[in-house]
């Protein structure tokens, strides 16, 4: 190995295993955070579908629009547009 042969080369290859760690680190940490964000979105797609599926159950019931609209958080627009 390089820093056997040349001793003087011993701490930098510990200070690139240090920064290659640190970088493995931060790639770990930015994936993390990407899942979660990713999750999230999941989420809040998950809500907004079962918003209009209430809404549209709502509205073939004769529901008036801004009864609705306050039950689901929908606007007025996007609840005819159903």
């Amino acid at each position: 190995m390089l820093a056997e042969k040349h001793p003087e080369v011993r701490p930098i290859i510990a200070e690139y295993k240090k920064l290659t760690w640190s970088e493995r680190r931060r790639m770990i940490a930015d994936l993390k955070e990407k899942y979660r964000r990713d999750d999230a979105a999941v989420l809040a797609d998950a809500v907004m579908d079962s918003r209009r599926e209430i809404a549209r159950a709502l509205k073939a019931q004769g529901d008036p629009i801004e009864k609705i609209a306050a039950a689901t958080h929908l606007s007025q627009e996007e609840i005819e547009a159903l």
